[in-house]
């Protein structure tokens, strides 16, 4: 017989065995399969439209489901009236008008279940429409396209027609949903169903008025000549004329003018050059005045002894540049040249002033006057009645024409740019008569005493803004400009809304003159004011809105590279026509090392 002892261990060992074993059962149970469940039910179709009558294709549901849980489906109708459904194939037939909520619900987990809306029509319907684009914020003068995704049902036509809240700060195309900003501010943008115009979605555009920052400097190898020429730059866009006006033999000024052009998302390159087809010999100061507009481009000339020219080159699709008009030329005006042209590409308007004292006209040309596209001579404005007999006449010393052509400025100065010595300074406003299209009617006169100065008068017109500086006086660095809004004062009159002062630093010893020039296009007002003996200078940029609406307040002041002082930054001055590119030249004979750079700055 054993002992005790011996049997007490062998129970230990039995008991320890038997815990060892259940334990390993436990284990073995919790590595088991889950039990059937269904995880979720998910419809593959989202919402959609029917015709009435109509049936759909079967719809489909994602179930997913643990431990061989079954993924049958039954699917139901809550408004029966609307549509209903085949239980077990998920196909809906349209009923009758208005909406229905079709569920997937498990078979074998009630809980799980999911739905989709069908919207049930009588006829062709649009449904919803909505803009594709979530916010929008441009500059002035920036351009974008906003789209609309329009759900239509049973062939309803998906155009929409555009619309602006205020057409002055957002502008849009009423078919192609083409925005451009105007003005600073903000305006609602609407899409609306052209089929059902109760259907219609609204986005918000902010605009602003932005900065503008240098991009480019243009710089041909040869001076220009002509310490008058203010119109030695022209930009529009993604093009640019430079002139290159030469001094061959002291006496003999000939020309050319370089065409550059930045590809899109590229660098400026010269692509052409552009010279009258006798050759530049032919004539004189040849790019003395340069103007640009689209594909556009007039030259001004002065003819050996003969007359005064201006050519009108276009650019074929091919990129050359052909000479499709030369204007002045055996039109019986004689040697006098003309110290301004200005030009608006969307009407086609050329308009040139011809100060020569009681005989001063004002010509204005149009691409049709001379027949089907071609360059004619559309009206002449004589020398106004009213005129003062002193000091008299040099009427067109600068013009202006609105983008639009419907617009035409024209100053009267007692001297041609040296600065007015008597109180016979006036500004004058035609429009165009919408009875007689060719013609343009003297509407409004701004006399001396509404003037900012009696100094020679520049102006710049545009929409419903007259914009006027001058002449600084004599060993004067200050200029002042005002600006004029129609309507201001009574119809068709034009009252002054804002005045600047602008002051150049003080220059050295010997003290001199100072120059100004100005553009305005759309809300965008470009001044520039320079000394002619050290070559300061600078250009000061006001907007519309900027400070509030209609305040035209200053939005910077900007000045050209250290390396390009003294060489009157802002002699010359351009902005194409949707008020994104800024063109600024500096001047002739400024600096020894002058080469003729134009700055262009993007906003």
């Amino acid at each position: 017989m054993r002992p005790a002892t011996c049997r007490s261990k062998r129970s230990i060992i039995e008991l320890t065995v038997l815990v060892l074993t259940c334990i390993v059962l436990l284990l073995d149970g919790c590595s088991t399969s889950p039990a059937p469940a269904v995880k979720s039910v998910s419809i593959d179709q989202s919402d959609f439209d029917m015709l009435v009558g109509s049936t759909s294709s079967p719809l489909t549901a994602t179930v997913e489901v643990v431990g061989g849980a079954g993924t049958s489906i039954t699917w139901t109708s809550d408004t029966v009236t609307v549509a209903t459904v085949a239980g077990h194939s998920g196909v809906v037939t349209a009923i009758a008008p208005g909406s229905a909520k079709i569920t997937a619900t498990s078979i074998e987990d009630a809980s799980k279940h999911d739905s989709v809306t069908v919207t049930v029509v009588t006829a062709p319907a649009v449904v919803s429409v909505t803009i594709d684009q979530a916010s929008m914020t441009l500059l002035e003068g920036e351009r974008a396209t906003l789209t609309a995704t329009v759900n239509a049902v049973a062939a309803a036509s998906s155009d929409v027609l555009w619309s602006s809240s205020d057409s002055s700060v957002v502008t849009v195309d009423a078919d192609t949903g083409e925005i451009t900003g105007m003005a600073t501010g903000s305006a609602q943008i609407t899409a609306t169903s052209v089929f059902d115009p109760s259907k219609s979605d609204t986005l918000p555009v902010q605009v602003s008025f932005g900065t503008f920052a240098v991009g480019a400097v243009l710089a041909p190898e040869v001076p220009p000549y002509g310490s008058y020429a203010r119109d030695f730059v022209a930009v529009d866009n993604d093009l640019a004329l430079v002139p290159i006006v030469r001094d061959t033999s002291g006496a003999t000024i000939e020309g050319q003018v370089d065409v550059y052009e930045r590809p899109s998302g590229g660098g400026w390159a010269k692509t052409a050059t552009l010279i009258p087809p006798q050759g530049s010999s032919a004539y004189q100061n040849f790019g003395k005045v340069v103007l640009l507009r689209g594909t556009t481009a007039a030259v001004m000339a002065e003819h050996k002894g003969v007359e005064s020219t201006i050519h009108m080159f276009e650019r074929s699709s091919s990129g050359s540049w052909d000479v499709k008009a030369i204007l002045l030329r055996d039109e019986g005006v004689g040697t006098q040249v003309p110290y301004e042209i200005s030009a608006a590409s969307s009407a086609h308007v050329l308009v040139v002033g011809l100060p020569h004292g009681y005989a001063s006209t004002v010509r204005v040309y149009e691409q049709d006057a001379g027949g089907a596209s071609a360059w004619g001579l559309a009206h002449v404005i004589p020398l106004p009645p009213a005129i003062p007999d002193y000091g008299c006449c040099w009427f067109g010393t600068d013009v202006d024409v609105s983008e639009d052509g419907n617009l035409i400025a024209v100053a009267h100065s007692s001297q041609i740019n040296d600065g007015g010595l008597w109180t016979s300074e006036r500004a004058y406003i035609y429009e165009r008569n919408a009875a007689d299209p060719t013609s343009w009617d003297l509407i409004d006169e701004i006399d001396a005493s509404e003037l900012p100065s009696n100094q020679s008068t520049y102006v710049a017109i545009d929409g419903d803004i007259l914009a006027i500086t001058h002449m600084p006086a004599v060993y004067s660095g200050e200029a002042e400009v005002a600006i004029y809004q129609r309507g201001v004062g009574g119809t068709n009159k034009w009252g002054r809304v804002a005045t600047h002062t602008l002051e150049l630093p003080p220059m050295a010893e010997p003290p001199g003159n100072a120059h100004t020039t100005l553009r305005l296009r759309g809300t965008t007002l470009a001044v520039g004011i320079t000394w002619f003996n050290d070559g300061s200078g600078e250009v000061h940029v006001f907007g519309r809105n900027v400070g509030g609406p209609d305040h035209w307040g200053e939005a910077q002041v900007l000045h050209a590279n250290p390396a390009y002082d003294g060489q009157m930054f802002g002699a010359a001055l351009d902005i194409s026509s949707d008020g994104h590119t800024l063109g600024a030249g500096t001047h002739p004979g400024a600096a020894a090392s002058y080469l003729g750079e134009v700055f262009l700055f993007y906003r």
